[in-house]
């Protein structure tokens, strides 16, 4: 491990001081000076490119096939739902109600006797 591998903070202010003197230094030259200037070269060039071109695939192909998917998953979900059958209001609360005793099982009635016993009990007293 070196010594900016540990502080890269001061890795990054580095490198940017050794781009503006690159770029814009006595020693640049007038086309990389010019380049720089206008915002086309150097770190902040690069990233703005990158993001552009990021933005550029996430609103086109990569957005076009997420909703593809997304639009394929649902069709298949509905599917499946029409499969099990249409259930009545009550009946879809009493499963649901079974459904919800199965997952959670005895914890929720452990929890809430404990809080019974630490909260309540502990405000009335």
């Amino acid at each position: 491990v070196n010594y900016y591998t540990v502080h890269a903070t001061e890795r990054i202010k580095k490198q940017q001081q050794e781009e503006k003197l690159f770029f814009s230094g006595p020693a640049a030259k007038p086309a990389m000076r010019s380049l720089y200037d206008r915002g086309l070269a150097g770190t902040s060039a690069l990233a703005a490119k990158l993001t552009r071109e990021y933005l550029e695939h996430c609103r086109g192909e990569w957005l076009e096939q997420m909703v593809t998917r997304l639009l394929r998953h649902e069709l298949e979900l509905k599917a499946e739902r029409a499969l099990l059958g249409a259930a009545d209001g009550v009946a879809k609360d009493t499963l649901a109600a079974e459904e919800l005793d199965r997952a959670l099982g005895e914890g929720v009635a452990l929890v809430f006797n404990r809080f019974k016993s630490d909260v309540i009990v502990g405000l009335l007293v």
